[in-house]
């Protein structure tokens, strides 16, 4: 994180003599988002517990992002962006496969919580070139660029459940239930999180003009958000006689079964210690973060007012 900030002032120094130019005819993008996602927290990742940043990626989970942007070029080297995206992000204790028991790998394997959610963000950001971007002209057609900026996400983390009498499948929304005890009266502290989240994205990407109608770019973006419940997982387990207290008895099984699901592992209750009451279920100290990255494709350029798009 330390490098990308160094790298954002880098290219900030660099173009502070381009702030007052800007090319001739305004030149605004608008264009399309096809890519991936990811996620990092609490849930799967590597088979090793506490590894930084994407060395705890899981590429398993990858799963589809969509959407679209505007961007208007200040001058050949700073550009800003708005962008709406969609995307799913899931996770899946079961990847992390122990090599033995009570390593740092199994109590995330016997946790054996899993989610998915989707998301829909709306973010603008800040594009540093650290070369000359001017796209009706074949030197300067080629740029790579990092960028920075602020959003906001909505999100709603679900789980499969299977009913055990009928074995139907459904996703259930897991923030509505309160898996970790929120909203009761035990857990004064703990309230029901909220449905959206900031975030801030950073990253990296490259984008060259094939001719004056059509524009290509290639980006991997970082998000650090303000919510550790993407996944539904911060703090501890709950107990089961909190949410026997707090519903009726068909909500507290549904609640209980979803909030500690290493019973589906261990039938016996061999290690029943591991999930009690008040045993670590997540890590509040570090907020969740998600990813995406994917092909950028220009549908249509604006030049001082003229709409320009390709001609079949």
């Amino acid at each position: 994180m330390k490098l990308f900030f160094k790298l954002c002032l880098f290219g900030l120094l660099l173009n502070l003599p381009n702030f007052s130019y800007s090319q001739k005819g305004e030149l605004k993008e608008v264009g399309l988002f096809l890519g991936v996602a990811n996620y990092l927290g609490e849930l799967g990742g590597s088979s090793k517990i506490g590894r930084p940043f994407i060395n705890d990626l899981e590429l398993g989970m990858t799963r589809p992002s969509i959407g679209g942007f505007y961007r208007y070029n200040l001058n050949s080297y700073i550009g800003f962006r708005a962008n709406l995206f969609w995307a799913v992000v899931t996770g899946n204790d079961k990847l992390a496969y122990p090599r033995a028991v009570m390593a740092d790998e199994w109590y995330r394997w016997y946790r054996n919580l899993s989610f998915k959610a989707s998301i829909f963000e709306f973010s603008a950001q800040v594009e540093l070139n650290f070369m000359k971007y001017e796209p009706r002209r074949k030197r300067y057609r080629f740029a790579p660029y990092i960028f920075l900026g602020i959003g906001g996400f909505q999100y709603t983390p679900k789980a499969k459940y299977i009913d055990p009498e009928t074995e139907s499948k459904r996703w259930v929304d897991l923030r509505s239930l309160g898996t970790e005890g929120q909203g009761t009266v035990e857990y004064p502290d703990r309230q029901k999180y909220k449905p959206a989240a900031m975030c801030i994205p950073m990253g990296f990407g490259v984008k060259y003009a094939i001719n004056r109608y059509w524009n290509l770019g290639f980006e991997i973006g970082h998000r650090i958000t303000t919510t550790d419940y993407l996944d539904d997982v911060s703090k501890t387990y709950p107990g089961e006689t909190i949410f026997a207290n707090n519903y009726d008895e068909e909500t507290a099984k549904l609640v209980y079964f979803l909030s500690r699901r290493s019973q589906e592992i261990d039938p016996a209750g061999r290690y029943d210690n591991v999930t009690d009451a008040n045993m670590q279920r997540g890590d509040p100290h570090d907020f969740d973060h998600y990813m995406l990255a994917g092909a950028l494709v220009v549908i249509f350029n604006i030049t001082g007012g003229k709409v320009i798009t390709p001609k079949f």
